[in-house]
């Protein structure tokens, strides 16, 4: 008995409608995602930057889902106008998602670098203040005269406030306290400014976290690239992309081919020159050798003149 065949199912539109909706709202929920990370902006700072780019790269996965939810409800009702339209202008909007997450290996590699530079130069910065500020207070209390002088030069460089006690006192020991607390202090506050920066230790994590957003970075502008159309292509920006790589593989090959076919042309008419050359010489050479023969045969005959001339001339005289 044959096997009975069970018609097609027709497809419900509105799976195809609850698909595109689907994908609307994944796009949705990735620019409220991104926003969240935007406010308040700080494009100069490298820190915003990295955390804006990051957010950029970590939920790309939402709308590259979207993106594939409306290009299935196409594909499973390509009788809707609207929802092909809607489908059309999306994948020709992934291009600049394609450019965007290129243009974020660069930008996120600078402004880690920037924010590396930054912090040794904030390093810098407070280690050159806590500096002058110690000496600056060394210098009042070295060049003080008196508790009350010390005391109103401290005041005014808002330095340690003096107690009773403390301009009770004899000079010389106030001074010397107040230069061992000035001491220590500096050693405190260096330390502390050097501890805020990243050390070697803290410096490996961020390196390989930019590695892992570029890579990713590379990845969903590959994946993008796959679901993206260029106005007026019908191919993918993908198969652009792959397409213009093999024509030049082809031109490559071609040139290759070409170049090597000039070389055996160009040996094949070496060859031929060598071979004329030969024979040009070959042929002086026969013509040399006829014309030796020739003034042979010549000086022969003039020899032989010459005798029967002189025989005759002894006929005559004899």
């Amino acid at each position: 008995m044959p096997p009975s065949s069970t018609p097609d199912r027709p497809i419900d539109p509105r799976l195809s409608q609850g698909l595109a909706a689907a994908g609307l709202g994944l796009f949705v929920m990735y620019c409220v995602g991104v926003a969240a990370v935007m406010v308040p902006l700080r494009l100069l700072d490298p820190t915003w930057q990295i955390n804006f780019g990051g957010a950029l790269i970590n939920n790309a996965a939402i709308p590259l889902l979207g993106l594939i939810a409306l290009g299935l409800a196409h594909y499973l009702y390509p009788g809707d106008a609207s929802l092909r339209s809607l489908n059309a202008h999306c994948r020709q909007w992934a291009v600049l998602a394609v450019l965007g997450f290129l243009l974020l290996v660069p930008l996120l590699s600078v402004a880690t670098l920037k924010g590396l530079n930054q912090a040794q130069q904030q390093q810098y910065e407070q280690q050159q203040t806590v500096l002058r500020r110690y000496q600056q207070l060394r210098t009042a209390v070295l060049t003080a005269t008196s508790s009350p002088n010390l005391r109103t030069k401290l005041a005014t460089l808002n330095g340690p406030v003096l107690t009773e006690a403390d301009q009770n006192r004899p000079l010389p020991e106030l001074q010397r306290a107040l230069l061992e607390g000035l001491i220590k202090a500096k050693a405190q506050m260096l330390s502390q400014a050097k501890a805020q920066t990243a050390t070697p230790d803290q410096t490996f994590p961020l390196v390989l976290q930019l590695l892992r957003l570029d890579l990713t970075s590379l990845g969903l502008a590959f994946g993008f690239a796959g679901l993206a159309n260029r106005p007026g292509s019908s191919q993918s920006l993908l198969s652009d992309w792959m397409s213009v790589v093999g024509s030049r593989r082809n031109r490559k090959s071609i040139s290759s081919q070409e170049r090597q076919q000039q070389k055996e042309e160009r040996a094949e008419q070496r060859r031929q020159a060598m071979a004329l050359r030969q024979q040009s010489a070959s042929r002086q050479r026969e013509i040399d050798q006829l014309r030796a023969e020739e003034r042979q045969r010549e000086q022969k005959a003039m020899a032989e003149d010459k005798r029967s001339r002189d025989e005759a001339r002894r006929r005559r005289s004899d």
